[in-house]
Parts: structure tokens; sequence; C-alpha cells
């Protein structure tokens, strides 16, 4: 296994114990309280979105010295119609990234990661089918923008 693999598997592990945001599961997300536009701006743990999470797609961004600044995960709830990130800061060096999610027309929510605490979930955007939604990080080195890295857009 590679030592990025074992980085991310060890952080998801973390995540998992510590009772953060539970790993996908099976469970049908009948308790989801909001649904596509009503869900903007919540919390996903909070509003029922958990179950019947999963993976959209999972990114890194770089830093200065080609590590890995952040790890950067997007998740959707099909019960919800929404989306949100978890985003993670491995590195001391970097004072942290900021990342951010967002669909067309523009509604944008943000997840600020700070070193060595886990995976942070941002607030929700609508995801429902047929809305296209965006994601990407801004990496700070030592107070200062560093880079920004524009990750895709997906309906």
């Amino acid at each position: 296994m590679t030592r990025l693999r074992k980085a991310v598997t060890a952080m998801t592990a973390f995540v998992a114990m510590a009772g953060g945001l539970a790993v996908a599961t099976t469970e049908p997300a009948a308790a989801a309280g909001c649904y596509g536009p009503t869900c903007t701006g919540r919390a996903p743990g909070a509003s029922g979105c958990l179950g019947d999470q999963r993976r959209i797609d999972a990114r890194q961004a770089w830093g200065t010295n080609g590590d890995v600044a952040a790890y950067v995960e997007v998740w959707h709830s099909n019960a919800c119609g929404s989306a949100w990130l978890l985003t993670a800061v491995p590195f001391s060096a970097y004072n942290g990234t900021t990342s951010w999610i967002w669909n067309e027309p523009g509604t944008s929510q943000e997840v600020i990661g700070r070193v060595n605490t886990g995976f942070v979930p941002s607030p929700m955007v609508d995801d429902r089918p047929g809305i296209k939604t965006c994601f990407g990080t801004q990496v700070y080195r030592y107070g200062a923008k560093y880079t920004w890295n524009f990750y895709r857009c997906y309906t």
C-alpha cells in the first residue's frame, strides 16, 4: 500500500472512530430533514443526510514541496439531494486550506481545514439531479495564499 493510501485510510479510520461523520452505510436516510435547496447551508449529520451518503470524488491539494496540503472529498446524499465536502490538512507547515463546494447559479459553501484536526465537513449545497456542482481548494502557506486547486464540476 502506498504512503498516500495509508494516510487516507488512517484519516478515514480516525474520523469513523472519533464519531465525526460516519463512513458510508447501507441504512436508508428516512430521517432526512431537508431536500435540495432546503439543505443548503445545513450540516449533513444534523440534517439526517448520512444514512445513504456516498463519496463522489476524492482529491488532494498540493503544497510547495509537492506534498499533500489537504485531502478533499465530495459526499452526496440522494435522500437529501445535497452534497458537501470533507477536508483534512495533514501537515503542520501549512496554516490551512479553505475548500469550496458550489453549484450553478452560484450557491457556495466553504470549509476551513485546520492542521491535524481530521476531516472537517462543509455545510451542504443543493445537488439534485441536473444541478451542476463544482469544488476546489485554496492552499495557504505560512499565512499567505499559495495556490488555487480547481478540481472539477459534475452533474
